[in-house]
């Protein structure tokens, strides 16, 4: 963890900068049931925050709640939804799509807070989903 005024004169360039962190970060994966050897990236923070306001352990808290919904909103739309795999990238198909799986994502919640399992809830009976959307209360 740094200050800013540790960059010298460039931090005069980043008005509002008052702290730099350097942050390593390590996943191990497994592929056809055996784990790969560990993948290790550096990563900076930066951030207008001062020391006082937020120290080393609160910097990375709030790293980590930012990449857990990060990951998460990816999972349910990519894992899911498929929507990396979408080829519509012309006039407002992106926007029209997102939208959708936005929606999609919001009527599988009112079911179960897992996406997946909500989606085993209706694939044996698709009217199941048609009744859900159409109902008055």
């Amino acid at each position: 963890m740094l200050p800013a005024a540790a960059l010298g004169p460039v931090a005069e360039e980043w008005a509002g900068l008052r702290q730099i962190a350097r942050v390593y970060r390590s996943r191990q994966l497994k592929k056809n049931g055996a784990w790969q050897p560990p993948e290790i990236e550096i990563a900076y923070l930066i951030t207008s925050l001062s020391g006082a306001a937020a120290s080393p352990q609160a910097l990375l808290t709030y790293n980590r709640e930012h990449w857990g919904i990060e990951n998460r909103l990816h999972r349910d739309k990519d894992m899911t939804l498929g929507e990396d795999a979408a080829t519509n990238r012309k006039g407002h198909a992106p926007r029209n799509i997102a939208s959708f799986n936005n929606l999609t994502l919001t009527i599988l919640r009112s079911v179960n807070p897992s996406p997946r399992r909500a989606l085993e809830h209706f694939q044996d009976d698709k009217n199941r989903a048609i009744s859900m959307l159409c109902s008055t209360h």
